[in-house]
């Protein structure tokens, strides 16, 4: 069809606004190292007091998260996330107050505007054909603009204070939640012509199938999330500075974004099988290079570590929403925030009574996990798809953020 490479390039400009809504949501997750630093600083709050405001940051990314589709909300709209962008912009402001239950309040809004947004993103990426690539490109989109985000702080020792962090998102959350409303395109319901019968659903795995893949990216998480925590730990240990910190926690996560689309793009193009046991051991074996570091440069295992940790989230993700997108893809953030919420409580748990390697333990169930789930239940073929446009399965699908294409019967 001549209107193909067209509509392709709509979906994929379509499907990276909604990805660049989506990353906002996931700023402030990224650079909470820094603004935990600069809150106890300025005085907002104790050492004890920034372990918590992440944690009530995190209740209402949860909330969110939870309520969405149980309430049956399928789709956003560009007047939805206008309202979302206000919201995180108060949510900001109070956050800026010292007034105690106002700075609380406002990063309970804080969290609940980001869940909302990566609910959105999520959504997205799992209506197109090729989920894993789809998710890759929101992934690598996240990882750097806050990489980009990070830089933009080390650059400049100002920017370090917690008002101006604050500053610096706002304007930051304004600007790319623009940017990616422009890219968004409103659905136009496409119908097949009259002579040709209508596609069948698409069929969907089991309901045990679908479980068992959220609990899988549940566990991946809540390991991953323990082994992060830990490698914080190490770099504070070593009295890295917060300005090095910026600087290597930006290289690292805009070198990894390029490397997930990149890498995403080329399996697609070449058809290429996940090779989830590999990437699984390679991941393993990061995670003992970064349990035994005793220096900063043993710490470059931590970059292994991001790029194997990225590459299985994406896949497990594609794999687990091929099956059943519409229910998946519902419950997809919510399974994810758990398993962050819950990783750092084990592991601390876990170092209180003097079992610190319990993280080992949870990281190797991690990296395995989702190849033993897509051992069991994954599709053995391999996926192909045209490099030209990102296309929907033929089941009933509208939406105001991306204009997506049929798969033709």
């Amino acid at each position: 069809m001549p209107e193909g490479p067209s509509r392709g390039s709509e979906d994929i400009i379509a499907l990276t606004g909604a990805s660049l809504v989506s990353a906002v949501g996931s700023l402030v997750m990224h650079l909470a190292p820094f603004l935990a630093v600069a809150m106890i600083a300025a005085g907002y709050t104790s050492v004890a007091g920034a372990g918590w405001v992440r944690s009530v940051s995190q209740f209402g990314e949860l909330a969110i998260a939870l309520v969405l589709p149980l309430i049956g909300i399928a789709e956003f709209g560009r007047k939805a996330v206008l309202i979302l962008a206000v919201t995180f912009v108060l949510g900001l402001a109070l956050a800026g107050v010292s007034y105690q239950p106002v700075f609380w309040l406002g990063w309970i809004v804080i969290g609940a505007g980001s869940g909302a947004l990566k609910y959105l993103g999520i959504l997205a990426a799992a209506r197109t054909s090729q989920p894993t690539l789809a998710f890759s490109l929101r992934l690598s989109i996240v990882l750097m603009l806050a990489g980009l985000a990070s830089a933009v702080l080390a650059s400049s020792a100002a920017l370090l204070t917690y008002d101006s962090m604050l500053l610096f998102l706002g304007i930051t959350v304004v600007a790319v939640l623009l940017l990616g409303m422009l890219m968004m395109r409103p659905a136009q319901a496409e119908r097949a012509p009259a002579s040709k019968a209508a596609a069948p659903a698409a069929a969907t795995k089991s309901l045990l199938a679908s479980v068992s893949g959220l609990v899988t990216i549940y566990l991946f998480f809540t390991g991953i999330s323990g082994v992060l925590v830990f490698v914080l730990h190490q770099a504070a240990e070593q009295q890295m500075t917060i300005t090095s910190a910026a600087w290597a926690i930006a290289a690292t996560k805009f070198g990894v974004g390029a490397w997930l689309i990149a890498a995403a793009s080329y399996s697609a193009l070449k058809g290429k099988a996940d090779r989830l046991w590999l990437q699984g051991a390679i991941l393993t074996a990061a995670i003992v290079g970064i349990s035994i570091s005793r220096n900063w440069i043993e710490l470059l295992c931590g970059l292994p570590f991001e790029i194997a940790a990225n590459s299985l989230s994406v896949r497990i993700q594609g794999a687990v929403v091929k099956g059943a997108p519409t229910f998946v893809s519902r419950y997809l953030n919510f399974a994810i925030l758990a398993g962050v919420a819950t990783g750092p409580a084990v592991n601390g748990f876990a170092v209180s009574i003097g079992h610190s390697s319990i993280y080992l333990v949870l990281g190797a169930v991690a990296a395995f996990a989702p190849a033993l789930w897509n051992w069991r239940f994954g599709e053995p073929e391999r996926a192909r798809m045209s490099h030209r446009y990102f296309a929907v399965r033929p089941e009933g699908i509208s939406t105001e953020l991306v204009r997506l294409r049929l798969v033709p019967a």
